[in-house]
């Protein structure tokens, strides 16, 4: 009986491998286009869609039940429209496919979509209160899947919801190579928890500012159509992305590990998502990414607030349908995003001010795992000997950070924090020659800026970072934004808020490391007993 029993799960493994490869074996998919008007499963039967493989596919999880629900019809309207000045190619072809699960604020149900273009026109001209009078009817893509949102049937559970689109996305649409775009509000890295009031931190949600680098406080306008008792999951901590107001629930960052863990499992061996994109604000960060580094080859966010309009995904799905390899893509997308802000540019007409606060990048994560995170464990054992070396060096470490800028949640971009670290001693030098741990903590910085740069595939951001104005110090830090954060708070109190959230990141725990980033931290922003 045991021995038929190991010969089951034998087979039974056996049979799940050539399950997860099975994929990588099927022949390309030919050139049949669906046709606007056609009947959608007619077509998906003749073209054989599940049993053939195209170059790309990219999925959408829009989750749009809040006050986005306008802005994702907005982004739907353009990637079914034809954009002047742009190659428009097309979004799902004979090669590439766009498929989106929607949820908007209205209790209409989850929806998911195969993305067409359209014969229609953008129409530049249209604005906010334009799409607000909309909704999922006047989508022109067919809808291939409902499901309820309450009752029988339905899917509550955000974190399943997510997960099913994927799989069910890869056995109804395989790919070589797949981009997963997580759309909606994002507050950037948050550990696995129920979502249930938690005070150990709540920070202020309405009217949001943004604190730039050159220290200009700028209202973002779009933050201001929100209804903050209306919309906000109350006693949520700061952090997670993806929320659902209706439901008041969202995707924490370790969940969505699993998530694409399994879907890249069901892909077949040695499998990761090509490029992984956060359409949302403020996710553009180390303990993000490195939480994500084993599921994914690029990651493509924001460390800042993000305008609602989101990624360019005319220009984005144009490019996907020349099938370019999956680094020359992530590359293109901050560079995209930089031309659609660019003077003329089709979200500088929307948005203007936004133009000059935005921030995106590609992060390589083979290449920070492999040179940024091991440079960053030195430079925690840097930063600690020399704030134990002289009773002066926390005071002044301690100003520098209360004094310079950061995001929301205490993000700061890491190039301009090493430009901080290099300017501090500098001035310790001019004034009264580096120490032997200041000596020690500038070689450190330096290979970790090396690290950095080596670890990013491209990044843009707004003029604001770049015009900082008469400040001969700001003019100095700015030659060094990255565009990607990690979590330094700027006082003790600060530290202590998220203290016990962020020691669960995966930066926090990496396994065989002595000593580890957060030590530094510690040491200088613990209060003393």
């Amino acid at each position: 009986m045991a021995f038929s029993r190991h010969l089951f799960l034998i087979f039974a493994f056996i049979f799940a491998a050539d399950l997860s490869s099975a994929a990588s074996l099927l022949p390309a998919c030919g050139n049949q286009v669906y046709q606007t008007g056609e009947n959608y499963q007619s077509y998906y039967q003749q073209s054989g869609r599940a049993g053939c493989m195209k170059d790309w596919a990219v999925l959408i999880y829009m989750a749009a039940d809040n006050e986005l629900t306008p802005y994702a019809l907005w982004d739907l309207y353009e990637m079914e429209s034809r954009l002047t000045g742009e190659a428009n190619l097309g979004a799902s072809t004979a090669s590439v496919d766009v498929v989106v699960e929607l949820d908007t604020f209205a209790r209409t149900g989850v929806q998911r979509y195969h993305i067409f273009q359209g014969n229609e026109t953008y129409d530049p001209h249209l604005r906010l209160e334009d799409f607000q009078k909309k909704s999922e009817k006047d989508i022109h893509s067919p809808l291939v899947k409902w499901f309820p949102e309450t009752g029988e049937g339905s899917l509550r559970n955000q974190k399943k919801r997510f997960q099913e689109f994927l799989l069910w996305s890869q056995k109804k649409y395989p790919a070589k190579k797949y981009m997963v775009v997580i759309w909606g509000h994002g507050e950037g890295y948050i550990g696995q928890h129920s979502e249930t009031p938690d005070l150990r931190e709540l920070l202020p949600r309405e009217k949001a500012t943004s604190n730039l680098l050159n220290r200009d406080m700028v209202y973002l306008d779009l933050l201001d159509q929100m209804d903050p008792a209306k919309f906000v999951i109350a006693g949520k901590p700061f952090g997670g992305v993806a929320f659902d107001y209706s439901d008041k629930t969202y995707l924490d960052i370790p969940s969505i590990r699993k998530i694409l863990a399994d879907f890249n499992q069901h892909r077949g061996k040695d499998t990761q998502v090509e490029i992984l994109a956060f359409d949302a604000c403020l996710m553009q960060s180390l303990e993000v990414a490195t939480e994500l580094m084993d599921v994914a080859s690029y990651l493509v966010g924001s460390e800042q607030i993000q305008n609602y309009l989101g990624l360019p995904y005319r220009k984005l799905l144009d490019s996907l349908q020349r099938s370019p390899e999956s680094y020359t893509m992530a590359k293109q997308i901050p560079l995209m995003v930089g031309q659609a802000y660019a003077d003329g540019g089709y979200q500088a007409v929307v948005d203007p001010k936004m133009a000059r606060t935005f921030t995106v990048s590609t992060l390589i994560l083979s290449e920070m795992r492999r040179h940024l995170l091991p440079a960053m464990l030195e430079l925690s054992q840097a930063l600690k000997a020399y704030l134990e070396e002289d009773f002066t060096h926390p005071m002044e470490l301690s100003y520098i950070l209360q004094e310079s800028a950061s995001f929301r949640g205490e993000g700061r971009d890491l190039g301009i924090f090493l430009g901080t670290i290099l300017k501090l001693l500098y001035e310790e030098e001019r004034q009264r020659g580096l120490s032997v741990a200041g000596e020690e903590l500038r070689s450190k910085v330096q290979n970790t800026l090396q690290a950095l740069q080596r670890s990013m595939a491209s990044y843009a951001y707004g003029d604001a970072y770049v015009n900082p104005g008469t400040d001969e110090n700001r003019s100095y830090l700015l030659g060094f934004f990255k565009g990607v954060t990690v979590w330094i708070p700027g006082n003790p109190d600060l530290f202590l808020a998220r203290e016990k959230e962020m020691s669960t990141a995966a930066l926090f725990t990496l396994k065989g490391s002595e000593p580890k980033w957060q030590d530094w931290l510690s040491g200088l922003l613990s209060p003393v007993e």
